[in-house]
């Protein structure tokens, strides 16, 4: 906040803002049941245009226009007065608006300050005046301070803005009548819509529009023709005066399921029922996403030798399971995380690779590794729940352990084999538990194969193998 050095004691700060309400608008207001006042949101706009204190206060227009802070110090004693003057505009092109300025003040700890308690206010401006469009309002607050605080405040004003939309119920002169024009989607070959149609105004953008899919196909958009034409999306202004008819265009999927196909892997996961049996979703062609699978959802992914990557990424997982998921047959590299579950998922001939962190296992949530390769630049497997690790291969080819045994959970090792080229190939902090009854645990850096800070391990199969100078079981307290 901007202050000058030179103001005195009880400094106000005070913004005003705006609560607006449309004048001349309407949602649905239909005549012969097929017209209605043309509507457009996006046209609505006020904003303070100028504001104006004297020589010793400042007065400022936020960038939005919609509040203006002044600073004045001029209310020092009861009875102390100060105005500031400003200009409304309404640049709509077709509402006219009713406005209300206010007042709200808070002091320098955030604490809201009554503004009727210490201050009258007066304006020239009523409650809900209308203000037509394209046209601006001059108006002046006069604040009046009526009580002084116990100790000196600076004090400051913040804003809200509300729209209330006013269904009219009749038609006021000069209002725009447009008649409302039906659109047919048609499907084109693919899975009919439950609503094939959509009412739209001339001139006016078509809005959403609705996805359909079709057999071994992936929906592309809706086109002006069967084949051919002009694409149609939901912010192409609407030019055909007349009803008329789209068409839904179709490419290779991405993914498929239930046989019929989706342009991400995303949409077809989206597309697979909730809280029944296992659904299987296909990988027909290589992706680049992050992908969720929400709570409830029983999934077999078949990736098909296909690659799920996240290149352009900066942050998040390439899988992220909330439900049931099984992976099999294909590749995720991840220039992010790899899998972050939070529910059962098993891993069948996955080849995983991560620049950071690879499969995180949180509580009550559990990892079955049948087969496979999992890498990762960080902890290629983090868990917090129940691992199990029944064959492929576990590598680490960073500083991290290759296995993170935390603070709650534990991991059986019956199989396979945890490889470490830099660091610990396990590790178990104080509360977690780890069972190796199969399987080869190596370690070719000069490090631990497993290090156990008053965690718990049981080892009743599988080796431990140290191929470099490191020790191969290490415990510290």
């Amino acid at each position: 906040m901007y202050m000058n050095k030179h103001l005195r004691t009880g400094l106000l700060v005070l913004v005003l803002f705006l609560s607006i309400g449309f004048a001349a608008v309407t949602t649905n207001l239909f005549m012969n049941s097929n017209a209605t006042i043309a509507y457009n949101q996006n046209d609505f706009q006020v904003i303070f245009t100028r504001a104006v204190a004297n020589e010793d206060e400042t007065a400022s227009i936020s960038g939005d226009g919609k509040t203006i802070s002044y600073i004045t110090n001029d209310l020092t004693a009861i009875n102390n007065q100060a105005s500031l003057g400003y200009k409304i505009t309404n640049n709509s092109a077709q509402y006219d608006v009713d406005v209300t300025v206010q007042l709200k003040a808070y002091d320098e700890n955030d604490n809201e300050v009554d503004v009727n308690e210490y201050f009258t206010i007066e304006q020239t401006l009523d409650p809900e005046t209308n203000i037509e469009a394209r046209t601006s309002t001059d108006g002046i607050v006069t604040i009046t301070l009526k009580k002084q605080p116990t100790t000196p405040h600076t004090y400051r004003f913040e804003v809200t803005y509300e729209i209330d939309t006013i269904e009219r119920t009749s038609i006021a002169e000069g209002d725009v009548i447009y008649n409302g024009i039906t659109v047919t989607l048609d499907a084109n070959g693919g899975v009919p819509l439950e609503k094939g149609d959509k009412t739209v105004m001339y001139e006016f953008k078509y809005g959403k529009l609705p996805e359909t899919t079709a057999v071994n196909l992936a929906f592309e958009g809706w086109y002006t023709d069967p084949v051919g034409g002009e694409k149609i999306t939901a912010d192409t202004i609407v030019t055909n005066p007349n009803d008329h008819t789209l068409y839904a265009h179709y490419a290779d999927p991405v993914a498929l399921y239930n046989t019929y196909g989706y342009n991400t892997l995303q949409k077809a996961i989206n597309a697979t029922p909730s809280n029944r049996s296992v659904d299987t979703v296909d990988l027909v062609k290589n992706t680049n996403e992050e992908v969720i699978v929400e709570s409830g959802k029983n999934i077999l992914l078949k990736l098909n030798n296909n690659t799920i990557t996240t290149d352009g990424f900066e942050a998040g997982y390439a899988i992220t399971n909330n439900g049931t998921l099984n992976i099999t047959g294909g590749t995720i590299n991840s220039s992010v995380n790899g899998i972050d579950t939070y529910g059962p998922l098993e891993i069948n001939e996955l080849n995983l690779t991560t620049t950071l962190e690879g499969v995180n296992i949180a509580e009550d949530a559990s990892l079955v590794v049948k087969s496979g390769t999992l890498s990762s630049s960080k902890n290629t497997i983090d868990n917090y729940g129940l691992t199990t690790i029944e064959g492929g291969n576990i590598n680490g080819v960073a500083s991290s352990a290759t296995i993170c045994q935390n603070e709650t959970g534990t991991i059986n090792i019956e199989g396979g084999t945890i490889n470490s080229d830099l660091n610990h190939d396990i590790y178990i902090k104080t509360g977690g538990t780890v069972n190796i009854n199969g399987g080869n645990v190596v370690n070719k850096a000069e490090a631990q194969c497993l290090t156990y800070n008053m965690g718990t391990l049981n080892m009743n199969g599988g080796s431990l193998v140290s191929s470099s100078t490191g020790y191969v079981m290490h415990f510290s307290t």
